[in-house]
């Protein structure tokens, strides 16, 4: 799931869809949705103030991928998280 709280305190959210392969398609689409999320909102990366991640439940490869890519949008936008 990728989330966005908005100032209101409204949440906008999306979930990972199935790959071809019949598995859900994290590591595929998880940047896709938090461009769908931040495009909704009207928002661009530099106007977010802070960034979470949840560590599960999910299978070790996919928190592994939540963190690393939590990590690194708030490290490239010197961000809280």
């Amino acid at each position: 799931v990728v989330g966005l709280e908005l100032d209101g305190g409204d949440v906008i959210e999306r979930r990972v869809g199935v790959g071809a392969d019949g598995r859900p398609a994290h590591t595929a689409q998880l940047l896709g949705l938090i461009d769908q999320v931040l495009v909704e909102a009207g928002l661009k990366y530099g106007q977010l103030d802070r960034v979470g991640v949840g560590v599960g439940p999910g299978s070790y490869t996919v928190v592994r991928v939540a963190l690393a890519t939590a990590y690194g949008l708030a490290e490239a936008l010197d961000l809280e998280l």
